[in-house]
């Protein structure tokens, strides 16, 4: 085959390219060389994580912690074993017992019984820079002692709504088995471990997150609250939502469900609740309730929920032992200039009392989630009650229903939107949205 040759043209624009990357403000620092020592040491300090039973599986990898004698990894490449065996890039296997589980936020350490792999990795304490390169080490596809180059994309990102973590995004490819494996800068010092790709696709499509080195340090240390399980499912406000309830803004979080005997339902929340701030710091995104229970100093917090026409506070006992936060956005959609007034009969849903008999799959309730066999307890926060007269449609619709399982939800939908979804599934988060669960 001939070789191929740059025209003069080609020749010139090059180099020239070349020149204002080299230029641009930190590009040089950006894109240095790995200091070979470091990232020799990084490979050393990488582990395999197998199971200790018999059959010895593959479970991910994992990274020495700093005097060596203990491994750091993700959660959930461990999941509920209580032992695992460790492998290094020489060969030499150890038994170890895994001692700190911390599965909400995905950490785990393990405890060597002596420090016969060597030593961690130094720690970076510098911030980050969006645009630095990074390296992933791990085991991809069981392939071990992989090393990945990427930049960091994002210093901070909330994957999931429900949990108080900001995660790193880079672009460094990783894949099933790189989770648990550490993420170094060019020096080979340890930034966090790689834990998530977005979309649970399982394959690397330019998003990936890792737990950084401070949150490891945490909890190691033991000095983060726990995540709380509530019992509880919300949603955030979006437009449409705040459209259907008469609402000034799209501000705050929607309860959908309470169960019975949690600590959401001791506080006195309802479905059909708007959480609106916590201990009077307001929730702007679905992610800052998370945030804001997890900065608390006392055992309790007053929840500000807005009921109806009325604002009301409702203590949050964390002393109550079973403490899931579920939570999802609704499709988002345009707003039509005409809107005709319509009902739900005329949408395809055919109510018996209060229970959908009848949907068409072509309805937009339908394609909003909601069936057949769920109550409608209230149309745009309206009890359904005896005597209930249905309202004619006109814009957005929300309509808190119970399901076949007892479960209490909410389905919410713009019959004049042209962008409705079957399940809408959200950006580069790994998990829906549009349900968060603590």
């Amino acid at each position: 085959m001939r070789p191929q040759t740059l025209t003069r043209p080609m020749r010139f624009v090059l180099p020239f390219l070349s020149f204002l990357a080299l230029s641009a403000p930190g590009a040089a620092e950006a894109q240095c060389a790995p200091d070979e020592a470091g990232l020799n040491r990084a490979l050393e300090a990488t582990l395999v994580v197998a199971g200790a039973d018999r059959d010895r599986g593959f479970l991910g990898s994992a990274v020495l912690w700093r005097d060596g004698r203990f491994a750091v990894t993700a959660a959930h490449v461990v999941g509920e074993r209580r032992r695992v065996r460790l492998r290094n890039a020489l060969g030499f296997e150890v038994v170890a017992d895994v001692v700190i589980i911390d599965a909400a936020r995905d950490v785990a350490f393990v405890k060597l019984a002596q420090a016969v792999m060597g030593e961690g990795l130094e720690l970076r304490t510098t911030a980050l820079r969006v645009g630095e390169t990074v390296y992933a080490i791990g085991a991809p596809f069981e392939a071990e002692q992989t090393v990945t180059s990427g930049i960091i994309s994002s210093r901070q990102r909330q994957v999931d709504p429900a949990v108080p973590v900001f995660l790193i995004q880079h672009d460094a490819a990783i894949n099933a088995g790189s989770s648990g494996g550490p993420l170094v800068d060019a020096e080979g010092r340890l930034i966090g471990i790689n834990a998530e790709l977005a979309e649970q696709s399982r394959f690397f499509n330019g998003i990936a997150y890792a737990l950084p080195a401070k949150l490891l340090g945490d909890v190691y240390d033991g000095v983060l609250n726990d995540v709380p399980v509530l019992g509880l499912r919300l949603r955030p406000v979006d437009w449409m939502v705040a459209e259907a309830l008469g609402l000034d803004e799209a501000q705050g979080l929607l309860v959908d469900y309470v169960m019975p005997g949690g600590a959401a339902d001791a506080a006195g929340l309802k479905a059909g609740d708007i959480l609106i701030a916590v201990d009077g710091r307001l929730i702007r995104r679905e992610g800052d309730f998370a945030l804001l229970l997890d900065a608390r100093t006392e055992p309790t917090v007053t929840l500000n929920v807005m009921r109806g026409d009325h604002r009301i506070d409702l203590v949050l006992d964390f002393s109550t032992e079973e403490i899931e936060v579920i939570m999802g956005a609704a499709p988002t959609a345009g707003v039509a200039p005409i809107r005709p007034r319509t009902t739900l009969e005329k949408l395809g849903v055919i109510i018996t009392g209060r229970r959908v008999t009848e949907i068409s799959p072509t309805s937009p309730a339908y394609l909003a989630g909601l069936s057949v066999g769920d109550e409608i307890l209230a149309i745009d926060g309206v009890p359904v009650e005896a005597g209930f007269v249905w309202p004619e449609i006109q814009g957005a619709v929300l309509l808190l229903v119970r399901t076949a399982t007892g479960q209490t939800k909410h389905v919410v939908f713009d019959p004049y939107s042209n962008d409705q979804a079957m399940r809408p599934i959200g950006g580069a988060n790994v998990l829906d949205p549009v349900v968060i669960t603590l």
